[in-house]
């Protein structure tokens, strides 16, 4: 059980944003793992409700194939839900764990509330302006499905998902919920204005001078591991997670809540 929770406060500026989003706040939550926070998860829920989010976004990972069961995720979710209005995109281990977690999983999700975007497209609406929220799958069962993978092939299928969800509106400030950061040259291509992911845990241990050290699919030294990333028009942010999975240990890591306020520019 993890007893200290880093809350990081991000502030993203855009030309772009519709004025009436101007301060509009959001809970970036990422890599549960379905670790435990106490007695219900209540020091998670409180230290989440404290920030009074307009949105909160989930970007996978909230299960996990090595820690059994969904128990711990579902009473976090099932506290968030009553605070503001909840989205949601898969992580790998979504897709890794057995079909039966999942399928319960999900279907727990959709009855509480909870917005489940399986490579969708939905608008976010205040007063007279919209936003598009786009969330799309781990790609976790493709890659499974195309075996050894070309990176030229999956760089087109990829692309392919992502543009043709990205076609609609054009002009409309665009929010992106993609579990993984390495596809940053992708996110960057389309032209999302900003995208929210996790899956690299901060780097699972983080030393002085060397800053991360290991993540998921970016190896040693991962470039996207934590904090405000941007490539051309393109912001990311990298949520540090609040759990661990294989490795049940993060060393100068603490697990992380992110509240990020978006302003006009």
């Amino acid at each position: 059980m993890y007893k200290k929770i880093d809350l990081t406060k991000l502030n993203i500026e855009d030309n772009y944003l519709p004025e009436t989003f101007n301060g509009c706040r959001i809970l970036h939550v990422s890599d549960l793992h379905n670790c435990d926070f106490g007695d219900r998860q209540e020091k998670l829920i409180q230290l989440s409700r404290q920030q009074k989010p307009d949105y909160i976004f989930m970007t996978g990972d909230m299960i996990d194939q090595y820690h059994a069961g969904m128990k711990q995720a579902c009473l976090y979710i099932r506290g968030l839900i009553k605070i503001a209005p909840v989205f949601y995109v898969t992580g790998n281990h979504e897709w890794e764990i057995q079909e039966e977690v999942r399928r319960a999983f999900f279907s727990f999700l959709r009855r509480i509330g909870v917005v489940i975007l399986h490579d969708e497209i939905i608008e976010l609406k205040k007063e007279e302006s919209s936003i598009q929220l786009i969330g799309i799958d781990d790609p976790y069962v493709a890659l499974r499905k195309l075996g050894k993978i070309d990176d030229s092939l999956f760089a087109k299928y990829f692309l392919k998902r992502l543009s043709i969800l990205n076609q609609r509106k054009k002009g409309m400030y665009t929010i992106l919920l993609s579990h993984r950061p390495e596809f940053i040259n992708y996110y960057s291509k389309v032209k999302i204005n900003l995208v929210f992911s996790g899956h690299a845990h901060g780097g699972q241990f983080r030393l002085p001078i060397l800053g991360s050290v290991l993540a998921p699919h970016q190896g040693f030294f991962p470039k996207y591991a934590e904090g405000i990333i941007c490539k051309e028009d393109t912001s990311m942010i990298v949520s540090r997670g609040l759990g661990d999975s294989l490795f049940p240990v993060r060393i100068g890591n603490f697990p992380e809540l992110l509240l990020v306020t978006l302003y006009k520019k």
